[in-house]
């Protein structure tokens, strides 16, 4: 039987990595400044966006995966060539 189902570990270790190492580093950031606004506001600005973006793509990815698996797309004769 084949792995039909999404790579939740790949995706979360995505999501780690590009929204929440981030925004908790601006928190801290923050935290030991005092500028308890300015740096989240920031980080979340531009790395919120950048994790949506990786995010879709990586999922796009695994359900490509998994369709390629349930449905693989047949090459006919006329194209082969």
């Amino acid at each position: 039987m084949q792995n039909l189902r999404l790579d939740i570990g790949r995706l979360s270790k995505l999501f780690l990595f590009w929204a929440l190492l981030p925004l908790s580093i601006g928190i801290a950031l923050d935290i030991a400044t005092g500028l308890l606004p300015f740096i989240t506001i920031v980080t979340g600005i531009i790395f919120i966006p950048l994790a949506s973006l990786f995010m879709t793509r990586a999922t796009l990815s695994e359900f490509d995966r998994i369709i390629e698996q349930i449905a693989p797309e047949e090459v006919s004769a006329i194209e082969a060539e």
